[in-house]
Protein backbone atom coordinates (compact mmCIF):
# COMPACT_ATOMS: atom_id res chain seq x y z
CA UNK A 1 0.00 0.00 0.00
CA UNK A 2 2.69 2.35 0.50
CA UNK A 3 4.06 2.05 -3.16
CA UNK A 4 0.63 2.93 -4.19
CA UNK A 5 1.11 6.05 -1.95
CA UNK A 6 4.36 7.22 -3.61
CA UNK A 7 3.27 6.33 -6.54
CA UNK A 8 0.18 8.78 -6.89
CA UNK A 9 0.70 12.39 -7.42
CA UNK A 10 0.45 15.17 -4.76
CA UNK A 11 -1.91 16.18 -3.09
CA UNK A 12 -3.39 19.77 -4.30
CA UNK A 13 -5.40 20.72 -1.31
CA UNK A 14 -4.46 20.06 2.56
CA UNK A 15 -7.60 18.54 2.79
CA UNK A 16 -6.53 15.99 0.38
CA UNK A 17 -3.17 15.59 2.13
CA UNK A 18 -5.00 15.48 5.69
CA UNK A 19 -7.01 12.91 4.30
CA UNK A 20 -4.61 10.23 2.48
CA UNK A 21 -2.29 10.66 5.81
CA UNK A 22 -5.01 9.60 8.36
CA UNK A 23 -5.43 6.77 5.14
CA UNK A 24 -1.81 5.94 5.63
CA UNK A 25 -1.82 5.78 9.35
CA UNK A 26 -4.76 3.81 9.42
CA UNK A 27 -3.71 1.14 7.31
CA UNK A 28 -0.36 0.93 9.31
CA UNK A 29 -2.41 0.62 12.63
CA UNK A 30 -4.67 -2.01 10.95
CA UNK A 31 -1.60 -4.12 9.71
CA UNK A 32 -0.03 -3.60 13.15
CA UNK A 33 -3.65 -4.98 14.64
CA UNK A 34 -3.45 -7.90 12.46
CA UNK A 35 0.24 -8.80 13.12
CA UNK A 36 -1.01 -8.64 16.96
CA UNK A 37 -3.67 -10.97 16.20
CA UNK A 38 -1.41 -13.64 14.51
CA UNK A 39 1.48 -13.27 17.89
CA UNK A 40 -1.28 -14.00 19.99
CA UNK A 41 -3.38 -17.02 17.85
CA UNK A 42 0.40 -18.10 17.38
CA UNK A 43 0.93 -18.07 20.99
CA UNK A 44 -2.17 -19.49 22.37
CA UNK A 45 -3.98 -21.63 20.10
CA UNK A 46 -2.75 -25.39 20.42
CA UNK A 47 0.28 -26.54 19.22
CA UNK A 48 -0.89 -27.38 15.51
CA UNK A 49 2.33 -26.44 13.91
CA UNK A 50 0.52 -26.74 10.39
CA UNK A 51 -2.42 -24.09 11.33
CA UNK A 52 0.20 -21.96 12.66
CA UNK A 53 2.35 -22.38 9.42
CA UNK A 54 -0.56 -21.84 7.16
CA UNK A 55 -2.09 -18.48 9.16
CA UNK A 56 1.75 -17.39 8.87
CA UNK A 57 1.39 -17.73 4.79
CA UNK A 58 -1.93 -16.24 4.72
CA UNK A 59 -0.69 -13.13 6.24
CA UNK A 60 2.89 -13.05 4.29
CA UNK A 61 0.53 -13.10 1.22
CA UNK A 62 -1.41 -10.32 2.17
CA UNK A 63 1.15 -8.24 2.76
CA UNK A 64 3.04 -8.84 -0.07
CA UNK A 65 0.13 -8.11 -1.83
CA UNK A 66 -0.88 -4.87 -0.87
CA UNK A 67 2.54 -3.59 -1.57
CA UNK A 68 2.80 -4.50 -4.63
Amino acid sequence: YLEVFRNRSLPKTREEFETRATLLQLFRELEHFIQIKVDFYNRYSDKNSKRRNATSKVMKLAFNSRSN
